[in-house]
């Protein structure tokens, strides 16, 4: 029981409570305004004093750092992009997160990685993981927490790298979430982006798992086969096969029997390239290094208009020429405004080319046709020698036959080939007479 006196001195006020009692409320604006105010002032000089320290402390690259966040089909750059507008804000990483944990004396805890550990002994299927990471202080209150994300497929299925992986995540939200560094830095982009790409190709994986129908042993053998008779560059067939499908098929193996029609069509199409390069497909068109795509097709209507076959000779083979230097600029995307090749382009060649076939077109039992960017005669060219050797022509020994092409033409065709196959990929090449095809190795 209280006596009278201490009740009495119990009810007195005391003389400025408000700083000598601890006071707590549920809302910091129920605060007392001399204790609120203090409170904001001193938070105010720890946070001065918390960014100064982070400034000096933490290294760019390695604590934190500027992710390239715009997607490859945009800037194919990547981290050696030079545009500031496609990187991020500064995103902490988890070396940055730990140095900053460390400084300011708390730890971390991971509440829920008990059980993911436990279901992954036991042997649970797991998709996607989610861990949340509590900061302590020194007296065992939690003064934070994140939450980090990870699909195990990123992972190819690795959980114990699904798991690090969701931790950091989660450590480095937790801490931007207790030092209140959100403006300063970003979320963990860099694995924001690595979850965005990873749920793209599940995507793209499960479309594909979805009612697919791969080509037999026998379709691969027949497309290896076809692409070795045309001479055709594998490697050049292959990247065209992974940009068209836009990236849904990496390897012959993978095709579909839709795409594999498609890809299988085509081949006949980078036939008429031939051995054709940039630099000559470039030539042709009257074109120099620096032409973009715009240029280009005003160049290919310009050519169409120049080399038509109703008031050209050479025209039916020399718009073989010219269709396939477009396609070949077309589908390599070409852009001499930011890469130009690095070999001379002969702007004159186009013409020089079709003067060349309309000097032998008169010529009796002489047959020319286009092969990429070269023009080869065969037939009865024996007794016509002086008159092809002035028009530019020269003797292949390889080949057996004349042709007229630029003179650092780059050869991609590396298997046998002569002219009768050649003859086999162009129909209705252009034909003086009515001789039997030219054989390889004939006498002249």
């Amino acid at each position: 029981m209280y006596s009278t006196e201490q009740s009495v001195d119990r009810e007195t006020p005391v003389k400025d409570q408000d700083t000598q009692l601890a006071v707590i409320s549920a809302n910091p604006l129920d605060l007392p305004a001399t204790t609120f105010q203090e409170g904001l002032d001193r938070r105010k000089q720890n946070r001065a004093a918390l960014m100064a320290w982070i400034r000096d402390a933490l290294v760019d690259g390695s604590d934190y750092g500027k992710v390239h966040v715009v997607s490859r089909s945009k800037c194919q750059a990547g981290k050696n992009c030079q545009n500031p507008n496609h990187f991020s804000k500064s995103s902490l990483f988890k070396p940055g997160a730990e140095k900053i944990c460390g400084m300011l004396g708390v730890t971390v805890r991971y509440p829920s990685l008990p059980e993911y550990e436990k279901a992954a002994l036991t042997g649970t299927n797991l998709n996607q993981i989610i861990i949340r990471c509590e900061i302590v202080d020194g007296s065992g209150r939690v003064v934070a927490d994140g939450v980090g994300a990870r699909m195990v497929s990123q992972d190819n299925g690795d959980i114990n790298k699904s798991l690090k992986m969701a931790e950091k995540s989660a450590h480095v939200d937790a801490t931007l979430r207790m030092a209140g560094l959100s403006e300063v830095f970003t979320q963990d982009i860099e694995d924001m982006v690595q979850r965005r790409e990873a749920e793209s190709i599940q995507r793209a994986e499960s479309e594909l798992n979805t009612g697919f129908d791969g080509i037999s042993k026998i379709q691969h053998q027949l497309l290896e086969t076809k692409i070795k008779e045309l001479g055709l560059d594998r490697a050049r067939v292959k990247e065209w096969m992974v940009k068209a499908s836009h990236n849904r098929f990496t390897s012959f193996l993978e095709l579909n029997q839709d795409f594999y029609q498609i890809l299988y069509s085509k081949l006949d199409q980078f036939a008429q390239s031939g051995s054709m390069s940039v630099t000559e497909a470039l030539s042709i068109l009257g074109l120099t290094a620096f032409a973009d795509q715009e240029a280009i097709k005003t160049a290919y209507r310009k050519a169409c208009m120049k080399y038509r076959p109703n008031k050209n000779q050479a025209g039916t083979e020399m718009m073989k020429a010219v269709n396939a230097a477009h396609r070949l600029l077309k589908e390599t995307t070409y852009n001499g405004v930011e890469q130009p090749v690095q070999e001379e382009v002969n702007s004159d060649f186009g013409d020089l080319l079709n003067d060349a076939m309309n000097t032998v077109i008169g010529l009796d039992g002489v047959n020319v046709r286009v092969y990429g960017a070269s023009a080869w005669l065969s037939g009865t060219t024996k007794e016509h020698k002086e008159t092809i050797k002035a028009a530019g022509y020269r003797w292949d020994n390889k080949k057996a036959a004349w042709c007229f092409r630029l003179a650092d033409h780059r050869k991609l065709n590396k298997g046998d080939w002569d002219m009768e196959k050649a003859g086999n990929i162009y129909d209705g090449s252009l034909t003086v007479n009515k001789e039997p095809p030219y054989k390889a190795g004939m006498e002249l």
